[in-house]
């Protein structure tokens, strides 16, 4: 949309801006994120405020997650256990990839990674390698 506006000095002039989105864009689609695109995360935390695997406790910081979000069942009224069990990338793998929850042993819809988390080091989790050799006088 073009707008005309007059500044401080009188003179008409125009400026194309576009309105602010009402919703968010999805990371992965770039369209706009819909309530239903959204998943509710069981998480379970430890004496230290830290996250922690649903099946080892072992805290997540950094390392690769897993959210295994469990079918739904007919009933959402009855079953309020739709949330989704988060778990550690090596601890699932290790115990294998079967199609049913550790946690609550229910069969798993659907696996989503998980964002790691960073550790404030610059470049957290990739190769850190020059760009440019600059000697310097020792």
């Amino acid at each position: 949309t073009t707008a005309t506006t007059t500044t401080s000095d009188g003179i008409p002039s125009t400026s194309s801006r576009t309105p602010p989105p009402t919703r968010p864009a999805s990371p992965n689609s770039q369209r706009p994120l819909r309530r239903k695109d959204l998943v509710e995360l069981d998480l379970k935390w430890n004496s230290d405020d830290q996250v922690v695997c649903a099946i080892s406790e072992k805290s997540i910081t950094t390392q690769q997650a897993l959210a295994l979000i469990p079918k739904v069942s007919g009933d959402k009224q009855k079953n309020n256990n739709n949330k989704a069990q988060v778990v550690l990338e090596q601890v699932y793998s290790d115990l294998g990839n079967d199609k049913i929850c550790p946690v609550t042993g229910r069969k798993i819809a659907k696996i989503l990674k998980l964002q790691k988390g960073g550790s404030s080091f610059a470049s957290s989790g990739g190769i850190v390698e020059a760009k440019q050799y600059r000697p310097t006088m020792t």
